[in-house]
Order: C-alpha cells, then structure tokens, then sequence
C-alpha cells in the first residue's frame, strides 16, 4: 500500500505542464512544447527524427523559426552530431522543415503540415489499426505486422508518391484545390482489401 504514494495521480498532460513550469530548485527550463499525435505516432517517421523535430519546435516557441547549432541538439537529443545531421536530412525530405543553410542552419516548418502525405497515410493506417483491434479476430502483433508490411508495399508507395506530388503543388501554386481525399479513399480501400485477402477471417467483421 505504501508504493501507491510513487504513482502521480494527476492527469498526464497537466502534470507535464507542471514539471515544466516548477522552480523550487533550478529554472532553466520552465516551458513545455506541445507537439500532435499525428507527428509523435507518424508511421513511417523514425523515432530519431521525432525526437529532433520535437527540439526544433521547442527551439521555436512562438516564432515561425529557428536556427539552434547541431551541437546543442545533439547535446538535448543525446545523439551524435553525424545522426542529427542524418535525420534532418529525413526531415526535410519527408516534408516536415526547411532548412535554409545560407547562413546558419535556420529551421522552419512547412505551412499545411496536416496534409504533409506522411501524415495522411499515418492516420488512414491507424484508422484500419483501430478497426481491426476492435474486430478481435487478430492478435495485436499480427495487425502491427500487417500494418508494417503495407507501409512497405507498392500500394502505399504508390499513394505516397500521388499524395507528395499534390502536396508540392498545393504549397507553390497559389489557390490551387487539393485532390489529396481520393487518393486516400483509394488507399484505404487497398488496404482494407489486402487485409482480407492476408486474413479472410476478418472479412466478415470490416
């Protein structure tokens, strides 16, 4: 019964706001950086680079940009100055930065990140993730496999490339119409029917 006085019985956001604002013996660090969870559970966006996007934000608070040395992330992130380097690469060429590297590194997010074609092929997978859990037929290790296995199939490749390319022409061209929702219904219905035709069994639940 003692232990239960180490268990925090505040909710978890609240209590991070908290950590993040307490003072009692040291004040360097006193904000908190709020990132979505369509970035921090993105499938297809590797941890390391998650962890560097999230201090870059941070680094940002409320301007539009910023422009920390490798050195210090590299330094908050626990990592070498080659892997953040590496991963800022990903950042960028997956469409969630700029860098301008005319003077120093200045770091700035892409306008209309929630149609970043990472994003949106993350959530269709979650969506179908959460269908299937809710079918019980499959085990979650089995519906995380098969979730893993479409993010490297030609079907979602595909779509990536469709979606990219729309997402390009919807930050150069001014008042352009996004085409972006069909492409995703198509891999939706991709997806749902490689499922059943991986587990037949499950077909009767979708």
């Amino acid at each position: 019964m003692e232990r239960r006085k180490e268990i925090s019985r505040q909710q978890g956001w609240e209590y991070m706001k908290e950590l993040a604002e307490n003072k009692e013996f040291i004040e360097t660090h006193t904000l908190y950086t709020p990132i979505p969870h369509k970035i921090s559970r993105c499938i297809n966006l590797g941890s390391t680079a998650k962890i560097i996007l999230l201090d870059l934000i941070g680094y940002m608070g409320d301007e539009h940009y910023c422009y920390p040395p490798i050195e210090d992330i590299a330094l908050n992130c626990g990592m070498s100055h080659t892997t953040v380097q590496n991963n800022i690469k990903e950042l960028e060429e997956k469409r969630f930065l700029i860098v301008n590297r005319n003077y120093n590194n200045t770091y700035y997010l892409l306008n209309a990140l929630h149609l970043n074609p990472y994003i949106l092929l993350s959530e269709v997978l979650h969506e179908v993730r959460s269908l299937i859990s809710k079918t019980g037929v499959i085990a979650d290790r089995q519906r995380n496999q098969f979730i893993k296995r479409v993010v490297k199939s030609e079907i979602y490749k595909e779509r990536l490339h469709e979606l990219s390319k729309e997402y390009d022409k919807y930050l150069t061209v001014a008042n352009i119409s996004y085409k972006g929702n069909k492409l995703l219904k198509v891999f939706r219905g991709a997806v749902i029917a490689e499922l059943n035709r991986q587990y037949p069994q499950i077909a009767l639940y979708m």
